[in-house]
């Protein structure tokens, strides 16, 4: 009896998951039968003016569904479960060496919005129907742009040393990767919610707290008028955790936890957040009391953990950092003035110390079985990525991550225009980046020589930062360490001031052990392997300037019993 139970249940798994894959791929069948249906339509069709038609066409959808949960003080604030689809197209006129691309500063009698919404059921008019009218209003800005630029190129006396295509031919691929449908139970997320986030219920120091949970799971879908068709499954969960309070003095205290996983179960144990929580609590009750910033300091600063993450982020994967950047054609003549990237003239040459190393590896899923939100195997353009990626040599520039648009010094795609994790918006993003310090020495190896050098330097204490603000070059959590003791001060209203690239040369210490780093660049799931600690000399850190708001009138009523 109990064996056929177990096979009973066994034949309704694989059915059921037979059932799931062909429904999967019926819905496949209708988006890419539309997508590609009304692509087709607008090649041979669209034509205004004297202009032609495109020469150049990708169509984006993305369906993703959406669980959310916010609890403050051991109650619910926020709930919802969404499905949602959005499209996005991408439509180049003229040709591949010349296009209407890489251009800026023309002025466009078009808009971009107003075009239909996509429906979140598989209904093939409805799809047709909002590319079309997305392309309409698409193809009418592309033509009003190239003409801009046509006599842009015509007014200026541009002397441009490397003549390059506007964009890159690739071969066509066909990457269809299936998603394995993940099923939350949002009622046991709102009672993890409820339950942590009543551990603030009675922090009277604390003037709002507040606990995130969410959950994103989505398909990209891309075809495109060279052949490519690719279908490619994103996922991502979060927990966050955030406490903001007011000093003694007025001044604004902030202190989060955050962790990133592929699925909501791979999120730490609850005992783990839990435990996490009362350290954060015990923290900002401390940083309340605890002094500021007295006088100018420069010199020796160890970077930890989340914070040395979050530093080579800011610094070498923002907006400016590692990505290869064309300069476009200006309506008004700018040549030269900027708009490209100015680490691509520092290839082959040093920009961080010589014991800093470098790789991307985007299809890596796990390290140390840690998963990694970041990895994906082809990008929004069709291009499928090395499986290792030579960005930083022992300290010297070797490339930069790129896509399709060719620069002077990377003259080829690797393959990193991203695909959003809940929106069809594309954009250039790592996947998976390992920086390793080549001869580290272990955690306590690193303190004891910058206490010796501090004191050897003349100094009584060094700084450690454990946390920088997301987004902001600035230290969250910040100790200040006696050189004889080791005695670790909580301080606050500290700001990093003249940090320029150039500082990245002055890694002095690092670590061979590494932590994992999962978050996003803007919507875009990013993983970063960093070591665990690395030492700046030669950091400056003064007091923030600015002015505090006053404390409440009344006390809050979440009082410490």
């Amino acid at each position: 009896m109990k064996s056929a139970k177990i096979l009973f249940l066994i034949l309704i798994v694989l059915f059921g998951s037979q059932w799931a894959t062909k429904a999967q791929k019926a819905s496949d069948d209708i988006i890419f039968k539309a997508m590609n249906d009304e692509m087709n339509r607008s090649l041979t069709r669209l034509k205004f003016d004297t202009y032609k038609p495109p020469f150049f066409m990708s169509y984006y959808l993305s369906d993703s569904k959406t669980m959310y949960v916010r609890a403050s003080l051991g109650s619910i604030v926020q709930s919802y479960e969404n499905p949602n689809r959005t499209n996005s197209l991408r439509l180049m006129i003229g040709d591949y060496s010349l296009n209407d691309e890489n251009f800026a500063g023309g002025n466009s009698s078009y808009f971009s919005g107003g075009s239909l919404p996509v429906p979140i059921e598989d209904d093939y008019n409805a799809i047709r129907q909002s590319f079309w009218s997305m392309t309409d209003v698409v193809y009418k800005s592309s033509i009003e742009t190239y003409a801009q630029k046509l006599t842009a190129l015509k007014q200026q006396n541009r002397t441009d040393t490397v003549k390059l295509d506007d964009y890159l031919r690739v071969p066509p691929v066909q990457i269809l990767v299936n998603s394995v449908p993940i099923t939350n139970d949002k009622s046991k997320w709102e009672t993890k919610a409820k339950e942590l986030s009543a551990l603030f219920k009675n922090c009277g120091d604390i003037a709002s707290s507040s606990i995130q949970i969410g959950f994103t799971q989505s398909s990209f879908y891309m075809t495109n008028s060279e052949g490519s068709r690719i279908k490619c499954p994103s996922a991502m969960a979060n927990l966050t955790v955030i406490a903001n309070a007011q000093a003694e003095d007025g001044d604004n205290l902030r202190d989060q936890l955050s962790y990133s996983a592929p699925t909501l179960e791979q999120l730490p144990s609850t005992e783990k957040i839990k435990q996490d929580i009362e350290q954060l609590i015990d923290r900002i009750s401390r940083m309340r009391k605890s002094p500021l910033v007295s006088n100018s300091y420069s010199g020796l600063v160890i970077f930890e953990g989340d914070a040395a993450a979050e530093l080579f982020r800011q610094r070498l994967f923002n907006f400016n950092g590692l990505f290869a950047q064309r300069e476009p054609i200006y309506a008004v003549d700018r040549y030269g003035r900027g708009g490209s990237n100015g680490f691509e003239s520092k290839i082959n040459q040093r920009i961080l110390s010589a014991n800093v190393t470098i790789k991307e590896t985007p299809r890596l899923k796990s390290f140390n079985n840690i998963p990694l939100v970041g990895a994906y195997e082809v990008d929004a353009e069709g291009v499928v990525p090395k499986d290792e990626l030579l960005l930083v040599d022992k300290g010297i520039l070797k490339t930069l991550l790129s896509d399709r648009v060719p620069t002077p010094e990377v003259r080829q795609s690797n393959g990193h225009l991203r695909f959003s994790l809940s929106s069809a918006n594309t954009n250039k993003a790592p996947g998976v980046i390992n920086i390793a310090y080549n001869k580290g020495v272990t955690y306590d190896t690193l303190v004891n020589r910058v206490k010796q050098q501090t004191i050897e330097n003349g100094q009584e204490y060094f700084y450690l930062i454990t946390k920088m603000e997301t987004g902001r070059f600035n230290p969250l959590i910040i100790y200040r360490v006696s050189a004889k003791t080791g005695e670790q001060q909580l301080i606050r209203s500290a700001q990093i001031t003249d940090f320029s690239n150039t500082a990245l040369k002055h890694i002095v210490f690092g670590t061979p052990e590494q932590i994992v780093y999962n978050t996003r660049s803007g919507d875009i799931p990013v993983s970063y392997i960093v070591p665990r600690a690395i030492v700046f000399d030669d950091i400056n850190i003064e007091k923030e300037k600015g002015t505090n708001p006053k404390l409440p009138v009344v006390p809050n009523p979440v009082a410490t019993k």
